[in-house]
Order: C-alpha cells, then structure tokens, then sequence
C-alpha cells in the first residue's frame, strides 16, 4: 500500500479523491428534487465527509506512532497542522465571503466571522451564529484534533482513547442539549475519526478475516441506510432534544459508522485484488488538491448554482455531463494551482 514517495498510503490518495468528488456531487449533481432524489445526496455528502474523517483518525495515528512507539510530539503537530489549515482556509473564506456578497448579495455580521475565522463553527454553530457555507466541516476536523491531543494527553492504550471518546461525546450532547453548544454535526462524525485510529492502531485492515462480512454489510448496510435516510428522520436540530430523537439519532448514524467503515474496508479489498492505474505523479496532485477543492469549490462553482433547480431531466443529463467532463477537472485544476502556491510559500513544507 506504500509508494516509493515519501511512503505515503496510496489507498488513502484514491480515498480522498473519491470522498471529494463525493462531496462535489452532494453539492452540484443534478438528481432531480424529490425527496427520493435529495436522500441520494444526502448519502453522497455523508459517505464523503466520512471518508474525510476517517483517514484524518488513521493518518494521525498513524504519523503520531509507528509500531506502537510514539514518534513526534504533540507541540510538532499542532504546528504542523496550523500551517497546514489555517492560511489556505482563511484565504478561501474570504473568495467564499467575496462571491457571496457579488453573485448572492449575502452579508455576515462580526460574530459570525469572528467564530468561522477561527475555526470555532463545532463549537458555537448554528446554536449560535451560523456556520459559512461547507466550512463546518473544517471546524469539525480541528476539534477532533482538539479532542486527540486532549486524550493522548490523559491515555496511550486504544482501549482508554475508545473509553475517553464515549465519555467525551457523552459529555458534550448533555452540554449540546443543556446549553445549545457544540455543533451536532461535530457529534456525529467525531466517532468516525475514532474509528479511524481505531482501525490504525488495531492494525484492522491487515487482518482478512472480516472480508465476508464486511461484503454482506456493506450491501445491507446501503439498504438500510437510504431507507432510514429516505423516511426523513429527524436528527434533531434544537436544543429541545427528546429521548426517542436522540435514540433514533444513535441509531441513524451507528448504521452510518458502519456502512461508511464497509465502504472504506471493502475498497481495501479491491485495491488489494486488483490492480488501479494512475500515474504516480498525477495521483498525488490529484491527492494533496483534494484540500483545496473541498475549499474552493462552493466559491467557483457559485455562478452556476441555482441551476439545477429549473431544469427537467433530459437537461439534468446535460448539466451531469459537463460537471463530470468539464467541471471537474476545471476544478481539480485550479485548486491545484492555488495548492501549489501555498506549497511553495513553505506553508506545507514547514509543518
């Protein structure tokens, strides 16, 4: 699973590239606008952003030890991931606030761009002031970076980081549902980063025992999660959660956990099984752009938004074609080239 580069997981390239166009498709592929059709996208955005979660759990682990032996030190990678978040994100929320105001005559008021400056939106979002737009999702990966080193620090054994995380998130949904902080989103996909160290440390996609069952869950686990998705339960969105709401919310996302760790561990099977061919050098940039596209892309797609709202079928056709065959790559292009500019001002290369 290694590359001659930098001994990078190539496993974890394709991942990511398959996680972000998921996330594109969630956001600007045209599947009609029944309630059948929003649940396709709503599973598309769920599988892709967990997918996001899950290798920053493994990748963490996996760059915090090898072997079982700890190898850098907290302070490292804090710094490390400051450089590598912060400056590019900032620079694509402020393209993001500028085309909003240009193409959608949006405004955001002083606190709003305070907390989303900050990467604060799991904490003080949407209870409190609104999250901008898909940069959630950045607030979302800080604090469970947050919540790593907050737990290295108390344990080192995956047993006490398993324990520590229930009691973390068990902690936080009485202080979501109390005080109306701490994001549900943040709640729901923090164990999926979990599972990512989990599975790192376990060494769990090594072991092949699972193959069958993992084939059979993840078909089951598709059904029943577009089911589930399809009936429109509610997640609860207000502090005013009842204990039914809450056990269905278990429920839904326990069925996401799993299909999402299938869909990751069933492609592990096939890359093992068969053989992918992309140029080295292509995968990478694809790879370390996926970054810049999950930033950008709301932004540079925004003139077309709307679009898919107003058109019927035989159009929808055409709007998927030149998304998948033009816009994609206009996409993964540009982003490329705004990556490569933060890369050679050192960001990257310093952390």
């Amino acid at each position: 699973m290694s590359t001659p580069f930098n001994n990078r997981i190539i496993i974890f390239d394709y991942l990511r590239i398959i996680a972000i166009i998921l996330v594109v498709f969630c956001h600007y592929l045209y599947v009609g606008n029944t309630q059948y059709s929003l649940t396709i996208k709503v599973i598309l955005g769920v599988i892709g952003n967990g997918i996001f979660l899950f290798i920053s759990g493994y990748l963490i682990s996996a760059r915090h030890y090898i072997s079982g032996v700890r190898q850098h030190s907290i302070k490292l990678f804090v710094v490390s991931r400051f450089f590598r978040i912060y400056p590019f994100y900032w620079v694509a929320m402020i393209f993001y606030i500028i085309c909003a105001f240009y193409f959608w005559k949006l405004h955001y008021n002083l606190p709003t761009l305070i907390v989303n400056f900050l990467g604060l939106q799991a904490i003080f979002c949407p209870q409190i002031v609104p999250s901008i737009s898909i940069f959630w999702f950045i607030g979302t990966i800080l604090l469970c970076y947050f919540c790593y080193i907050l737990l290295s620090k108390i344990t080192e054994t995956t047993n006490g980081i398993i324990f520590y995380s229930l009691l973390l998130l068990g902690l936080l949904l009485i202080i979501r549902i109390k005080f109306g902080i701490f994001s549900l989103q943040f709640i729901e996909y923090y164990p999926l980063f979990i599972l990512g160290v989990f599975c790192h440390r376990e060494k769990i996609f090594e072991n092949k025992q699972f193959k069958p069952l993992s084939l059979l869950a993840f078909a089951g686990l598709l059904t029943s999660l577009f089911v589930i998705l399809y009936t429109n339960i509610p997640l609860g969105n207000s502090i005013e959660i009842s204990f039914y709401s809450i056990l269905v919310a278990i429920l839904v996302n326990l069925l996401r956990y799993i299909l999402i760790f299938c869909f990751i561990y069933n492609f592990f099977i096939l890359f093992s099984n068969f053989s992918i061919h992309i140029k080295e050098d292509l995968l990478l940039k694809m790879s370390i752009t996926t970054y810049a596209v999950y930033l950008f892309h709301s932004a540079l797609f925004m003139p077309f938004d709307g679009i898919r709202w107003n058109i019927d079928i035989i159009e929808g056709i055409v709007y998927n074609f030149i998304l998948i065959v033009a816009g994609l790559p206009f996409l993964f292009t540009v982003c490329y080239y705004f990556q490569k500019y933060f890369d050679v001002n050192n960001y990257v290369k310093q952390s």
